[in-house]
Protein backbone atom coordinates (compact mmCIF):
# COMPACT_ATOMS: atom_id res chain seq x y z
CA UNK A 1 0.00 0.00 0.00
CA UNK A 2 1.11 3.56 -0.62
CA UNK A 3 -0.62 4.81 2.54
CA UNK A 4 0.46 2.34 5.24
CA UNK A 5 3.34 3.13 7.63
CA UNK A 6 6.74 1.88 6.48
CA UNK A 7 7.06 -0.83 9.16
CA UNK A 8 3.77 -2.36 8.01
CA UNK A 9 4.77 -2.31 4.35
CA UNK A 10 8.24 -3.71 5.13
CA UNK A 11 6.70 -6.53 7.17
CA UNK A 12 4.27 -7.31 4.34
CA UNK A 13 7.09 -7.31 1.76
CA UNK A 14 9.17 -9.65 3.88
CA UNK A 15 6.20 -11.99 4.28
CA UNK A 16 5.56 -11.99 0.53
CA UNK A 17 9.24 -12.68 -0.05
CA UNK A 18 9.14 -15.70 2.23
CA UNK A 19 5.84 -17.05 0.91
CA UNK A 20 6.04 -16.50 -2.86
CA UNK A 21 8.58 -14.07 -4.26
CA UNK A 22 8.06 -15.21 -7.85
CA UNK A 23 4.30 -14.82 -7.60
CA UNK A 24 4.61 -11.30 -6.22
CA UNK A 25 7.15 -9.74 -8.57
CA UNK A 26 4.58 -7.10 -9.51
CA UNK A 27 4.47 -5.97 -5.86
CA UNK A 28 8.26 -5.70 -5.69
CA UNK A 29 8.31 -3.87 -9.04
CA UNK A 30 5.80 -1.37 -7.65
CA UNK A 31 7.83 -0.82 -4.46
CA UNK A 32 11.07 -0.28 -6.40
CA UNK A 33 9.26 2.40 -8.40
CA UNK A 34 7.57 4.02 -5.39
CA UNK A 35 9.08 6.99 -3.60
CA UNK A 36 9.91 6.33 0.03
CA UNK A 37 11.99 7.97 2.72
CA UNK A 38 15.66 7.12 2.12
CA UNK A 39 14.52 4.73 -0.64
CA UNK A 40 13.62 2.26 2.11
CA UNK A 41 10.99 0.28 0.19
CA UNK A 42 13.17 -0.10 -2.90
CA UNK A 43 16.06 -1.26 -0.72
CA UNK A 44 13.92 -3.84 1.08
CA UNK A 45 12.55 -5.09 -2.24
CA UNK A 46 16.03 -5.38 -3.75
CA UNK A 47 17.25 -7.33 -0.73
CA UNK A 48 14.32 -9.74 -0.98
CA UNK A 49 14.92 -10.23 -4.71
CA UNK A 50 18.63 -10.76 -4.05
CA UNK A 51 17.83 -13.55 -1.61
CA UNK A 52 15.37 -15.16 -4.03
CA UNK A 53 17.83 -15.16 -6.97
CA UNK A 54 15.10 -15.34 -9.63
CA UNK A 55 15.98 -14.70 -13.27
CA UNK A 56 12.56 -13.08 -13.69
CA UNK A 57 13.57 -10.39 -11.19
CA UNK A 58 16.30 -9.01 -13.47
CA UNK A 59 14.19 -6.18 -14.99
CA UNK A 60 13.18 -5.01 -11.51
CA UNK A 61 16.79 -5.09 -10.32
CA UNK A 62 17.90 -3.21 -13.44
CA UNK A 63 15.31 -0.53 -12.64
CA UNK A 64 16.75 -0.28 -9.13
CA UNK A 65 20.17 0.61 -10.57
CA UNK A 66 18.74 3.92 -11.84
CA UNK A 67 20.32 7.14 -10.58
CA UNK A 68 17.02 8.08 -8.94
CA UNK A 69 17.64 5.41 -6.29
CA UNK A 70 19.87 5.55 -3.23
CA UNK A 71 23.47 4.47 -3.54
CA UNK A 72 22.81 1.50 -1.26
CA UNK A 73 19.81 0.28 -3.28
CA UNK A 74 21.78 0.69 -6.51
CA UNK A 75 24.83 -1.21 -5.26
CA UNK A 76 22.68 -4.00 -3.83
CA UNK A 77 20.76 -4.27 -7.11
CA UNK A 78 24.01 -4.44 -9.08
CA UNK A 79 25.30 -7.14 -6.75
CA UNK A 80 22.07 -9.13 -7.10
CA UNK A 81 22.40 -8.94 -10.89
CA UNK A 82 25.61 -10.94 -10.48
CA UNK A 83 23.46 -13.98 -9.69
CA UNK A 84 20.45 -13.78 -12.03
CA UNK A 85 19.80 -13.85 -15.77
CA UNK A 86 23.52 -14.38 -16.34
CA UNK A 87 23.17 -14.91 -20.09
CA UNK A 88 20.89 -11.90 -20.67
CA UNK A 89 22.82 -9.43 -22.85
CA UNK A 90 20.28 -6.67 -22.09
CA UNK A 91 21.23 -6.85 -18.42
CA UNK A 92 24.93 -6.67 -19.30
CA UNK A 93 24.27 -3.65 -21.53
CA UNK A 94 22.40 -1.91 -18.72
CA UNK A 95 25.27 -2.44 -16.30
CA UNK A 96 28.15 -1.24 -18.48
CA UNK A 97 27.33 2.52 -18.26
CA UNK A 98 27.54 2.29 -14.47
CA UNK A 99 31.30 1.77 -14.83
CA UNK A 100 31.50 5.39 -15.95
CA UNK A 101 29.70 6.91 -12.96
CA UNK A 102 32.74 8.64 -11.51
CA UNK A 103 30.73 10.27 -8.71
CA UNK A 104 30.05 6.85 -7.16
CA UNK A 105 33.25 4.79 -6.91
CA UNK A 106 31.54 2.12 -4.80
CA UNK A 107 29.04 1.55 -7.59
CA UNK A 108 31.84 1.38 -10.17
CA UNK A 109 33.66 -1.20 -8.08
CA UNK A 110 30.55 -3.33 -7.53
CA UNK A 111 29.67 -3.11 -11.23
CA UNK A 112 33.14 -4.34 -12.21
CA UNK A 113 32.75 -7.34 -9.89
CA UNK A 114 29.26 -8.05 -11.17
CA UNK A 115 30.30 -7.91 -14.83
CA UNK A 116 33.12 -10.31 -13.99
CA UNK A 117 30.63 -12.68 -12.32
CA UNK A 118 28.37 -12.41 -15.36
CA UNK A 119 31.37 -13.27 -17.60
CA UNK A 120 30.58 -10.22 -19.76
CA UNK A 121 33.40 -10.06 -22.28
CA UNK A 122 31.59 -7.17 -23.98
CA UNK A 123 32.56 -5.04 -20.98
CA UNK A 124 36.28 -5.64 -21.49
CA UNK A 125 37.03 -2.34 -23.30
CA UNK A 126 35.32 -0.32 -20.56
CA UNK A 127 36.96 -2.37 -17.82
CA UNK A 128 40.41 -1.96 -19.40
CA UNK A 129 39.89 1.81 -19.61
CA UNK A 130 38.76 1.93 -15.99
CA UNK A 131 41.69 -0.18 -14.80
CA UNK A 132 44.09 2.27 -16.48
CA UNK A 133 42.23 5.44 -15.41
CA UNK A 134 44.52 7.38 -13.08
CA UNK A 135 41.62 9.48 -11.80
CA UNK A 136 39.69 6.40 -10.60
CA UNK A 137 40.20 5.28 -7.01
CA UNK A 138 42.69 2.53 -6.30
CA UNK A 139 39.87 0.14 -5.31
CA UNK A 140 37.98 0.83 -8.54
CA UNK A 141 41.10 0.27 -10.64
CA UNK A 142 41.84 -2.95 -8.75
CA UNK A 143 38.30 -4.29 -9.23
CA UNK A 144 38.41 -3.41 -12.93
CA UNK A 145 41.82 -5.07 -13.34
CA UNK A 146 40.61 -8.18 -11.53
CA UNK A 147 37.60 -8.35 -13.86
CA UNK A 148 39.82 -7.89 -16.94
CA UNK A 149 42.20 -10.62 -15.77
CA UNK A 150 39.33 -13.03 -15.11
CA UNK A 151 37.54 -12.30 -18.39
CA UNK A 152 40.72 -12.48 -20.48
CA UNK A 153 41.54 -15.87 -18.98
CA UNK A 154 38.30 -17.44 -20.19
Amino acid sequence: SDTEPYPVVVAALNALGKMDTAGNLDVFRHQVGAKSLNDRLASVSVNILNTASLDASAPILVAATSAKHSSTARMNAVSALGKVALTDEAVNASLRPLLQETTNPGLQEETARTLKNRKDKGALPLLRDLAANASATEDVRAAAKDAVDALDAK
